[in-house]
C-alpha cells in the first residue's frame, strides 16, 4: 500500500500549511484490522471543506504531486476504470498523482461536508494518553510503527461505518458491501456495539450490519480460513485486542 505518498502529503498540509488531512477508503480499514487491497492505485484524503481547493495547489508546489486528470488515468488502469465506474462521484473532485519519486498513485480530496460532517475533526481518532492501546495487525505487517501511524490522521470507527452504509444504502451496489462485512469481521463487531452507537441513528443501517454479524462465520468458512472467531480475528485474544484500537469506542 502507498502509505509512503500519504505520510508525505499528510504532513505537508498538517505540519506546514495547518490543513488536516484524514484517510478514507481502504487505508482505513487496513487500522481497522481489514487486510484492505494492496493493489489499489488511488486513495482519497478528506480534508475541510475551507482547504479543498487550496489543498491540491499547496501538495502541487513541492514539486512531489501534479494535478491528474482520472478520466486519462482510468483510460491506461482497468482496475482504476472499474472502480471509477463504482464510484463517479470522484470525478467530481480534485484528483492529484505522484511525480516518480514513489510508486504511481493518484490521491483525491473529499470535502467532509461529503461525509456528512461540518468539521473534519469531528471525524477524527483522539489518540489516547496514559494508557495502552492497539495497533492493527495488518499495519504491522506493512512496517509501519506508532510514530508513523500517529502522523497520519484516522476516522473513527463510527463515522467511517457511517459513512460506508450511507454509499450502499444509497447504490445498493454489491461492491460498496464489501468494505462494511471487512469491518465487521475485523474488528468482530457485535450487536452490542451497533444498539449504542447506531441503532436510534440508523436504523437501517445498523439492521444491516446485524446480517452481516449473523454471518461472520459463515463467511470463515467461505473463505478458507483456520482462524475461530472471524476471517480475520484468530482467537478470542485477539478479539479483545481490537477493542483497543484508538477510535473503536
Amino acid at each position: 500500500m502507498q502509505w509512503t505518498a500519504v505520510k508525505v502529503a499528510s504532513q505537508i498540509l498538517r505540519h506546514h500549511h495547518g490543513v488536516t488531512a484524514c484517510v478514507i477508503g481502504d487505508l482505513a480499514l487496513t487500522y481497522y484490522n481489514a487486510p484492505g487491497k494492496h493493489n489499489v492505485s488511488e486513495l482519497e484524503l478528506c480534508v475541510p471543506d475551507s482547504s479543498v481547493n487550496a489543498a491540491p495547489g499547496l501538495l502541487c508546489s513541492t514539486g512531489l504531486f501534479e494535478p491528474a486528470d482520472l478520466r486519462k488515468e482510468s483510460a491506461v488502469d482497468i482496475q482504476l476504470h472499474m472502480r471509477l465506474c463504482m464510484s463517479k462521484y470522484r470525478l467530481h473532485f480534485p484528483s492529484l498523482r505522484t511525480t516518480g519519486w514513489t510508486e504511481p498513485l493518484v490521491l483525491i480530496l473529499l470535502p467532509a461536508s461529503f461525509f456528512g460532517l461540518g468539521r473534519i475533526e469531528d471525524l477524527l481518532v483522539k489518540w489516547p494518553e496514559g494508557r495502552s492501546f492497539h495497533l492493527s495487525k495488518y499495519l504491522l505487517a506493512e512496517g509501519l510503527g506508532q510514530n508513523d501511524i500517529e502522523r497520519i490522521s484516522f476516522p473513527r470507527l463510527k463515522p467511517l461505518i457511517t459513512w460506508l452504509g450511507k454509499s450502499y444504502l444509497y447504490t445498493n451496489d454489491g461492491y460498496e458491501r464489501h468494505p462494511l462485512q471487512d469491518l465487521v469481521d475485523g474488528l468482530n463487531l457485535d450487536e452490542v456495539w451497533i444498539q449504542n452507537h447506531l441503532q436510534d441513528a440508523n436504523p437501517a443501517l445498523a439492521a444491516l450490519l446485524k446480517g452481516f454479524i449473523r454471518t461472520k462465520r459463515e463467511r470463515i468458512y467461505m473463505y478458507g480460513s483456520d482462524n475461530t472467531v472471524t476471517r480475520f480475528i484468530k482467537d478470542e485474544k485477539e478479539a479483545e485486542d481490537v477493542k483497543r484500537i484508538p477510535g473503536y469506542e
